[in-house]
């Protein structure tokens, strides 16, 4: 028997049918060993990584170990990309497999053909993929157990800092902060209108230097007032427009957001979905190019439903900063079936945006034919310009939709046109929009920051941390992200370039042009630098490496002025505690801080409240409850409500309460006690309990009578 591993539970039914009984499919469920949970689990200046089982793990190795001992070949079918290598490896090296017994099977599609293809020429194991997925693993490992305590404890407040999150976040809190900063200015611009058609002011020759709009109202009153114009040129050239490529993890992320109205999460949940049901190929890929066998299908489909086709299949390059192009783009597996069945209905949604994609990625060109009109008035003063467009072969767009052609009357140089009516265009600076999905993916993308399959795992993490919310589909800050973009300025890990430039030492790792230890050793230095310089950390970084118990840290400035407020508040010796350790200054502020928060004195104002709920109760107020804010506080919560009743009984119920009890007592049958006409405590509790114990009347759809057949 040969075994045959998956990553994922959902494709072994599928995949088991396809292999027949002579192998036995399995999943890994991810990972089965990781970093410990709670603790770096990296060896210092080695970088060397200490890794354990997974809880999840443990019951996945025990069952694989025994499976593979009565194995003959080992398939390990994890999935493409780094993640699916260093999986495989893990694998490899936990069941303890004969190099000579292990076939590593890569495919882009759950399909006969596809694996069948993969068992017939297996490869070896890609150490240098491993290593690359280790780095990133490491680095994000070292940014998030170096920098995040050490900036909690710098501005005592918990916080988490990711080496891309954290980027993520700089882009959604400088793009709100430049939003509200904004002021927005008036600016002016002129239209003319002509008989079936129209032409703009060309302001730019009167920008001042530096400027992009012409401010000069008067100027553009002038510019709207000409009433007649000279033809100065007429240009018409045909051009081409490609239609767009099949999708990458990015673009299908980001039309599955802006058209179905799902977020990144939703849309890979739902690619996963389509994946494990082999209707579509590898869906985390940076690819824009389609097997030559893929294409052959799609333009045989396309011919036969009459579509337009090119003579030779169109061709793409990625423009993503960092590409990953080993992948095909994702597609349909079987470009006949326009509906995925078997699906939950947000996956068959985005499968019919995947089939169209991959469709028109194949079909012709589109041509259209542009004109541009240069307008002159007769003075000579002012330029204005005319634009239309009309298409002249739908090409691709039969299927994509071509918009309205704008079309212009024709036109001779040097002919006067008579002006039917001008307008100046009173308009104002807009602030830089804030982002939503779709437009915060596009600048992920543009900056090369992270990679598209992780991209909806950092949305998700830095809302439920709680940095960034949703206000009307676009991302905000919260007071929470704002102190942490504070707090991390000047560090390295944070400027779009440094991260772009890790995704490129990892592609060198991969390609073996570099090797784990250099890029981390370089990374964790910048970062080391960065706490020295920003945080007034002063060890050499293997202090982060030791365990919790043995760690010890140079205490924040604010860790010691409070530590000192404390000490002056209560009159403590803070001599015997050791203020270069953190530690000890943690542990004194922890075993003082309930004292000194008793200490603090209250203000003349809580103090006068809580006097008049002592006269208005008829109570007495202790004179040592006045000396602690906290203590009055507590002695004002247990006491407002009596104070509030006291003052209710001396004073009479308004006529419309008493009209109100007195039709309540009335419906219900109850007796009205005695005084609820000049007690408003007695009216007020007698309406609480009667509108208390009424049943609650529910306003619904009226049901209809059931009608037998």
């Amino acid at each position: 028997m040969n075994m045959f591993i998956v990553e994922s539970p959902g494709k072994v039914k599928k995949i088991q049918g396809i292999l027949g009984p002579s192998y036995k499919v399995e999943a890994s469920v991810g990972h089965i060993r990781d970093l410990p949970t709670n603790d770096m689990g990296i060896e210092f200046d080695t970088w060397k990584i200490k890794y354990q089982l997974t809880d999840k793990g443990k019951g996945v190795y025990k069952k694989l170990k025994a499976l593979a001992e009565k194995s003959e070949r080992i398939y390990l079918a994890t999935d493409l990309d780094r993640e699916g290598e260093a999986i495989a490896w893990h694998l490899a090296v936990m069941l303890k497999i004969s190099p000579e017994r292990i076939y590593r099977v890569k495919y882009n599609a759950i399909t006969k053909e596809a694996i069948t293809k993969a068992l017939a020429s297996p490869e070896r194991l890609n150490i240098n993929l491993v290593r690359a997925q280790e780095a990133r693993r490491a680095l994000d490992r070292l940014v998030g157990y170096t920098v995040s305590p050490s900036l909690s404890r710098a501005v005592q407040k918990r916080l988490s800092a990711g080496r891309v999150q954290s980027i993520a976040v700089r882009l959604i809190t400088d793009r709100y902060n430049d939003n509200n900063a904004f002021v927005s200015q008036d600016y002016y611009g002129a239209s003319l209108k002509f008989d079936g058609f129209s032409a703009d002011w060309n302001t730019k020759p009167f920008h001042q230097p530096g400027e992009n709009y012409n401010f000069d109202r008067a100027l553009a009153v002038q510019a709207s007032n000409t009433d007649q114009v000279k033809v100065v040129s007429v240009e018409s050239k045909n051009t081409t427009k490609k239609p767009p490529a099949p999708f990458t993890t990015s673009t299908m992320q980001q039309a599955a957001v802006k058209n179905l109205g799902i977020d990144t999460e939703a849309a890979m949940k739902f690619a996963q979905e389509l994946y494990e049901a082999s209707v579509i190929t590898y869906h985390r890929t940076d690819s824009v190019e389609l097997a030559p066998e893929a294409i052959e299908q799609i333009r045989d489909y396309a011919q036969s439903q009459g579509l337009p086709l090119p003579d030779k299949p169109n061709t793409f390059s990625a423009k993503a900063k960092n590409a990953q192009e080993a992948h095909e783009a994702i597609r349909p597996t079987r470009i006949e079936d326009d509906q995925a069945s078997g699906v939950s209905d947000g996956a068959a949604s985005l499968y019919k945006l995947i089939h169209q994609q991959a469709l028109i990625s194949q079909l012709k060109p589109a041509k259209l034919k542009k004109t541009t009109v240069t307008l002159q008035s007769l003075d000579e003063q002012f330029e204005y310009i005319a634009k239309g467009s009309i298409v002249l072969d739908k090409g691709f767009m039969v299927l994509a939709g071509s918009g309205d052609d704008s079309l212009l009357p024709e036109l001779e140089e040097s002919k006067i046109l008579n002006v039917l009516e001008g307008l100046v265009k009173d308009q104002k600076t807009k602030a830089p929009g804030l982002f939503d999905e779709v437009s915060l993916l596009k600048e992920l993308e543009r900056l090369g920051i992270g990679r598209p399959s992780t991209w909806a795992a950092i949305i998700k993490n830095i809302k439920m941390r709680g940095y960034v919310a949703i206000e009307k589909k676009k991302f905000v800050p919260t007071e929470t992200g704002q102190i942490l973009r504070k707090a991390l300025d000047g560090f390295g890990f944070m400027e779009y370039s440094f991260t772009a430039d890790i995704e490129e030492q990892m592609d060198a790792i991969s390609n073996g042009q570099d090797n784990y230890q250099a890029v981390v050793s370089r990374v964790f230095d910048t970062v080391l630098n960065d706490l020295r310089n920003h945080l007034g950390y002063s060890g050499d970084g293997s202090d982060f490496f030791l365990p919790s118990e043995a760690r010890d840290y140079k205490p924040s400035e604010i860790q010691l002025e409070y530590a000192n407020k404390i000490a002056d508040s209560l009159g403590l010796d803070i001599s015997s505690v050791n203020l270069e350790s953190g530690r000890e200054v943690s542990a004194f502020l922890e075993k003082n801080a309930k004292a000194y928060k008793l200490n603090f004195k209250p203000t003349e104002k809580q103090i006068q409240y809580a006097e008049g709920i002592a006269d208005k109760a008829g109570l007495v107020l202790p004179s040592d409850i006045k000396d602690s804010a906290v203590k009055l506080s507590n002695w004002i919560d247990k006491h407002k409500q009596v104070a509030m009743n006291a003052s209710m009984a001396s004073k009479a119920p308004s006529e419309r309460q008493i009209a109100l009890a007195e039709k309540l007592a009335a419906d219900s049958g109850n007796a009205l006690p005695e005084g609820y006409a000049t007690n408003m405590l007695v009216c007020s509790q007698f309406i609480d309990q009667v509108m208390g114990s009424k049943p609650r009347v529910t306003k619904g759809r009226k049901s209809k009578p059931n009608q037998r057949n």
